[in-house]
């Protein structure tokens, strides 16, 4: 048991420690070019809350999961949906859970998974491709929540490879 708690704590650290260097890293590229517009003025109040509320928003979304074609039912527990999907995938965290946009009669709507941290959030993302195994989830697929700007080049990026996948 301690050779686990000691891999995770493990884990934990180098994801802490990554996630500082990004953000510091984030930071000085935004001061860098801030001073190279300004001649060497000082970075502007603007370009310091804009970094800041980048990397808050890709923390936030770090710890969400996006989960596609559950099932929608008239009077349904989305949590005990979602508790159903991470016991298969053996996994039991704390979460919430809402479904994304308009209801129609025809689409499950998407659900948006929030945990609490975002180690968990890869855990389950990596134990997602099990779902297709199980036939109750064969049509359940979760993916990391994106961006607007993330989601469109995943997409382009996407249809190049299936572009050069029909030319040869």
């Amino acid at each position: 048991m301690t050779s686990l708690q000691e891999l995770v704590e493990g884990i934990v650290k180098e994801n802490v420690k990554e996630g500082v260097t990004e953000g510091v890293k984030s930071y000085s590229d935004a001061v860098q070019s801030s001073n190279a517009g300004n001649n060497g003025a000082t970075v502007s109040q603007e370009a310091l809350k804009k970094v800041v509320k980048e990397v808050v928003v890709e923390e936030e979304k770090s710890r969400n999961i996006m989960v596609f074609g559950l099932p929608e039912e008239e009077k349904e527990k989305l949590e005990d949906s979602i508790s159903d999907v991470f016991q298969h995938l053996g996994e039991k965290p704390r979460f919430e859970a809402v479904r994304l946009g308009r209801k129609k009669d025809s689409v499950a709507r998407p659900v948006r998974v929030v945990l609490n941290s975002s180690h968990g959030a890869q855990t389950i993302l990596v134990k997602s491709r099990n779902l297709r195994h199980a036939d109750k989830f064969k049509r359940v697929f979760l993916s990391a929540d994106r961006t607007l700007e993330e989601r469109i080049q995943q997409r382009s990026s996407a249809q190049e490879e299936d572009g050069r996948g029909a030319s040869e």
